[in-house]
């Protein structure tokens, strides 16, 4: 299932439409998702065809060695995360404009978590290690 979503940063000066490549949510706990959200990342796999309205209010970090994290300059909404060599690009699902029928797919560096939050989902969940020899980064 893919289709094209909308969304944007909180005071609309980064709009955009990305082809979402379903409605399956991606949590992940790391350090680094955390201290970017201030908890862990709500991320949408999609495809590289973003369509960006207000794109000189989009501002690129590169947050590690694989990836890059993109938030407006103005508002410090999260918008998307991408790792080109990995393959992924992904949209924070809180920015899109219609949630509904999103659903937890997986979490990801759950020994990561800190121990003052827990989902209730049954997804899988991977560690650090079981999700970089997943994605062949060991």
């Amino acid at each position: 299932m893919s289709n094209k979503q909308t969304g944007s940063c909180l005071c609309k000066s980064v709009q955009y439409e990305v082809t979402v490549e379903s409605n399956k949510v991606h949590v992940c706990h790391c350090g680094i998702c955390q201290k970017w959200h201030g908890g862990p990342a709500l991320a949408i796999s999609c495809k590289p065809d973003w369509n960006i309205d207000g794109e000189s209010n989009l501002t690129w970090y590169k947050s590690s060695e694989h990836g890059q994290r993109g938030f407006c300059s103005k508002c410090g909404t999260n918008l998307f995360f991408k790792a080109p060599t990995a393959g992924y690009y992904g949209v924070t699902a809180g920015t899109l404009d219609n949630q509904k029928d999103l659903e937890i797919e997986t979490h990801i560096f759950i020994d990561k978590k800190p121990s003052y939050y827990d989902f209730t989902d049954k997804a899988p969940r991977l560690t650090e290690h079981e999700f970089l020899e997943h994605i062949g980064a060991t």
